[in-house]
């Protein structure tokens, strides 16, 4: 190209090559795409429409030179790229999502995390922790009893507002836990315990540490599955006040077990191999020593099993037998068949 042919384009700040009139439009076309300027009006039409960050939302319109909506896709495909960069990144700040169905047999919950307690707390992380907690109750309802884990996440309505949130908030998001009780699933049945079968159940919630903005989010959840043969519906405000209860006491107890018999023979086996092992041990009689292993291993089954721990609200007797008492004096037996207890940021509680 002869120096003739060379235009100074102020804004590249070096020479441009023109060429002949043939590729006159085509040349214009490139500098005006180079020079594209999006407005701030449209800028915040983006923001509002996706609420991806500012200078995201520019970039996007300059690639699709100003059409919102190839705009949006393009943020979106943006998103899935992010999401794959950030999945193994460490995200243990976050919510615990409560939904209940509107006739009451189904309650799900689920845990969603971020990277840092800055988005976690913010409006964009609350409200699609919120919705996924709803989309998690739709898939449980559809599927009672083969929702899991897996099939919430792998749901492309779940798998959507993830990626979504994601790129809005530049963090790894995750959905990391889920659990739904359902009074359309049999309860297991436990050794000791009555048959639930054909008998009236109800479950129960409580959440703790409540997000001021959703209702539904808090820092840790509890659903308490309940069964009675002499219960009617609605459920007299004896037994709703029990319940509550109940569902504060997992809360604060932390049980993992709802009775000894629940234990799993190996749990106790390597709880007592571990036991054994203990520094203060050394040099006692072996008769000595099983004596002390036994006493501590019961000491540590009371304090994690629900109707061995002391009731909350009367520390004198322990949940067990406050069941029993209150069967007694209203003529109505309660079981526990089971429950689920989230807090952020801990392991799966049984």
């Amino acid at each position: 190209v002869c120096s003739s042919d060379l235009l100074w384009h102020g804004s590249w700040r070096k020479f441009v090559p023109t060429f002949s009139s043939s590729h006159s439009l085509i040349t214009s076309r490139l500098l005006q795409r180079s020079v594209m300027t999006v407005s701030a009006k449209e800028i915040k039409q983006l923001r509002d429409a996706t609420g991806a960050p500012m200078m995201e939302c520019k970039k996007a319109l300059e690639e699709s030179q100003g059409n919102q909506t190839e705009a949006i896709d393009w943020l979106k495909q943006r998103g899935v790229a992010l999401a794959s960069q950030k999945s193994g990144r460490k995200a243990s700040e976050g919510w615990i999502g409560l939904q209940k169905s509107t006739d009451g047999k189904t309650v799900v919950m689920v845990e969603v995390n971020a990277e840092t307690d800055f988005v976690s707390r913010g409006d964009a992380f609350s409200q699609a922790a919120t919705l996924l907690s709803q989309q998690a109750l739709v898939i449980a309802e559809a599927e009672p009893s083969a929702a899991s884990l897996e099939s919430v996440q792998q749901d492309p309505s779940v798998a959507t507002t993830i990626t979504d949130l994601i790129a809005q908030v530049r963090e790894n998001c995750r959905l990391s836990r889920f659990a739904a009780l359902s009074t359309t699933v049999p309860a297991p049945l436990r050794q000791g315990g009555e048959d639930s079968t054909g008998t009236n159940q109800w479950i129960a919630s409580y959440l703790h540490n409540v997000n001021e903005k959703s209702k539904q989010l808090a820092g840790m959840g509890v659903m308490v599955a309940l069964s009675s043969p002499q219960a009617s519906t609605p459920l007299s405000e004896e037994l709703n006040q029990l319940s509550s209860h109940l569902a504060m006491h997992i809360a604060a107890g932390a049980p993992t077990y709802v009775q000894l018999s629940d234990i799993p023979a190996e749990h106790e086996e390597r709880e007592r191999q571990l036991l054994k092992g203990a520094d203060d041990l050394a040099g006692k009689p072996p008769n000595v020593q099983a004596n002390i292993v036994e006493g501590r291993l019961k000491k540590h089954w009371k304090a994690v099993t629900l109707y061995e721990q002391p009731w909350l609200m009367d520390t004198d007797v322990t949940v067990g037998n406050m069941l029993k008492q209150f069967g007694n004096t209203q003529g109505t037996s309660v079981q526990v068949d089971q429950f689920v207890r989230f807090k952020v940021g801990e392991e799966d509680s049984v």
